[in-house]
């Protein structure tokens, strides 16, 4: 039932000054809303009231006067909300349901806000989850059983594609490698290095230590370091097990959760048949991005100038720009997003404190015969997959 003229506990405030608010009592009539106090009087005619209601945690309710917008009532006994004059007011009412259909709507909003970051919460701790037990399988893996599988691969890649045959030029790129390689800590898995005649600049590795790299690339490459810099980031893709996490990540929570419960003997099971499409496909933004890290890191501790990397994406992409081609992975291609990579590792660069401390790299970059190269191309050109 409405109520006829109580009074309620209230405050007048003025909204531009930083004086403290006046305390007393608040009342309505059928024609106004009082205000009174020891110090203090204000009358607002009622259909000169607008009607607010605090946000979130303030519940107060506010009153101001049209016609003097720096004065403001506010009180938190919102049982004046059912006085008859309230009640009765049309207007009065409209600005009431207004107000408690934004608040309504703002709970809405809320709810939607907490529920969708609680769910996007939970698939990050589960992703971290599902990373750390892919990880830690992967290091389950015995390196004879990685060359072994990487061997087959490799065999498989050999009997139809068209590489390189002449041995002076592999040797020169395995010379070239050594630097580099002794200042990688995994000791393993030994790496063996192949030339792929393809007009296409690129590389990919394969597990067991399997680097690959294309004649394109070869000619692409200004130097030993900016060949180095390639030939690192695919090292650490052989250090870090990239493949074989992939594969496990790429089946799904399921698959991870069977091999959790079958121990190595399921994972070797599971992993006994990698199919050749691992060559084909493209690694996962993570992945790729702890490839440059890794491999800049390998740079560095081998004291080889890692600018080298930076400038052969640079002619990557460049290259890609000038051939129509987007930066989507596809066939050999798993340098994704190198706008992105190349500004990422200039960051790296302008923090590393000793710029020139470098060994100076003999081995050139292999030189191949054009005349033979450019009749393998074509028939790689045949060849390659769709």
């Amino acid at each position: 039932m409405p109520v006829e003229n109580p009074e309620f506990e209230a405050f007048l405030a003025h909204t531009d000054r930083d004086s403290p608010a006046v305390p007393g009592k608040l009342s309505v009539d059928r024609w106004r809303l009082q205000f009174r106090s020891a110090s203090a009087e204000l009358e607002i005619p009622l259909d000169q009231i607008e009607v607010k209601l605090g946000r979130r945690r303030d519940a107060r309710i506010y009153f101001r006067d049209r016609r003097q917008p720096a004065l403001s009532l506010f009180t938190e006994d919102d049982s004046v909300l059912a006085c008859a004059s309230f009640v009765q007011s049309r207007d009065l009412r409209r600005q009431l349901e207004a107000e408690l259909g934004r608040r309504e709507l703002m709970r809405r909003i809320r709810l939607t806000v907490y529920f969708f970051a609680g769910c996007g919460l939970v698939a990050w701790l589960g992703s971290l989850a599902a990373g750390a037990m892919v990880r830690s399988f992967v290091n389950e893996i015995p390196p004879a059983w990685e060359i072994k599988t990487g061997d087959s691969l490799m065999g498989k890649l050999e009997a139809k594609l068209p590489f390189v045959e002449d041995s002076n030029a592999v040797a020169q790129l395995t010379a070239l490698a050594q630097p580099l390689l002794r200042a990688i800590p995994v000791k393993k898995v030994p790496f063996h290095f192949h030339i792929l005649t393809d007009p296409s600049p690129n590389a990919f590795a394969l597990p067991g230590g399997h680097i690959v790299v294309t004649t394109g690339l070869l000619r692409l490459a200004g130097g030993p370091d900016e060949l180095l810099g390639v030939i690192a980031h695919e090292t650490a893709h052989v250090t870090r097990r990239h493949a074989f996490r992939h594969l496990i990540a790429g089946e799904g929570p399921v698959f991870i959760l069977r091999i959790f419960m079958g121990g190595r003997s399921r994972l070797l099971e599971a992993l006994a048949y990698p199919s050749e499409k691992l060559v084909y496909e493209s690694f996962s933004q993570e992945y790729e991005r702890e490839a440059d890290d890794v491999g800049w890191d390998y740079l560095v501790a081998a004291h080889i100038n890692p600018h080298g990397m930076i400038d052969i994406f640079q002619k990557l992409r460049n290259y890609e720009s000038a051939k129509g081609l987007s930066q989507k992975g596809s066939a050999f291609d798993s340098h994704p997003s190198l706008d992105r990579r190349i500004a990422w590792l200039e960051a790296k660069w302008a923090g590393l404190p000793d710029k020139h401390d470098f060994i100076v790299l003999t081995n050139p970059v292999p030189k191949i015969n054009e005349s033979d190269v450019e009749k393998m191309e074509k028939v790689g050109r045949l060849l390659r997959p769709r």
